[in-house]
């Protein structure tokens, strides 16, 4: 929630929010209207977004649906491209979610992050792919590398279970690597990516399809503020130099 964000932000800068808000010109009763759910434009969005020096998607968990909220709560089209432009790996998203990587692609995966396709496959997924072992179909991203080929993938909001299965698994994948190299929740919540999104990814008792993935920004968060890159982020081997 975007209240929650803004007050997060004003504990980590110490500043008051109500005193915050009119020193920039903004309305102290947004507050409560914040805290009750309500929408906010672009505008003040940006004006928060450059005080606390963050990027304008830190303020939104769910690209998708705050962008279906923003539109229906009657906000420009200026405004909405502003937001999208801070954000394009979204932009794509509209146009393919959906595009399932085939067997082979699946495999490749698995070895570049050293798992295993069952475990980054959806339960039916798997099963096809074991009952059609030889399939001889084209991938359509074959000539793009592996890693490309990950980071495209979470960079799309997915349009089906299988798609955000595998998401969310590479995600987990992700955050073993992580934490093999010393790198905990508790760090990564301090590096200011989402902490429901953090400990969901870690809690394996819930289910995939109530987790959320990690997107790019996510990835570019934790690369600069640990110092790795997305080869030794993604394999989890140090000086990998996996295609």
């Amino acid at each position: 929630m975007f209240y929650d964000k803004f007050i997060e932000l004003c504990n980590i800068k110490k500043e008051k929010p109500t005193p915050l808000l009119n020193k920039l010109g903004l309305s102290s009763g947004n507050l409560k209207r914040w805290k009750n759910g309500s929408s906010v434009n672009f505008d003040t969005i940006k004006v928060l977004a450059d005080y606390f020096n963050v990027t304008i998607d830190y303020f939104f968990d769910e690209t998708s649906e705050q962008t279906i909220e923003y539109v229906s709560s009657g906000n420009s089209f200026k405004g909405l491209y502003e937001l999208l432009k801070a954000h394009p790996d979204h932009i794509a998203s509209f146009t393919n979610g959906t595009n399932i990587p085939d067997n082979s692609d699946y495999e490749r995966i698995a070895q570049y992050m050293n798992t295993e396709v069952r475990y980054i496959a959806s339960p039916e997924l798997f099963e096809k792919f074991s009952e059609a072992p030889n399939s001889t179909s084209v991938s359509k991203v074959s000539n793009i590398s592996t890693k490309d080929l990950i980071l495209n993938i979470l960079g799309k909001i997915p349009a089906n279970g299988e798609y955000k299965f595998l998401q969310v698994r590479i995600s987990m994948v992700i955050l073993r690597h992580l934490l093999n190299m010393g790198i905990t929740a508790e760090q990564l919540e301090k590096a200011k990516l989402i902490k429901e999104k953090i400990y969901g990814l870690s809690d394996l008792t819930i289910d995939e399809s109530k987790k959320k993935s990690l997107n790019f920004s996510d990835l570019i968060r934790i690369s600069e503020t640990f110092n790795i890159d997305y080869d030794y982020m993604l394999s989890g081997e140090k000086g990998a130099q996996v295609k």
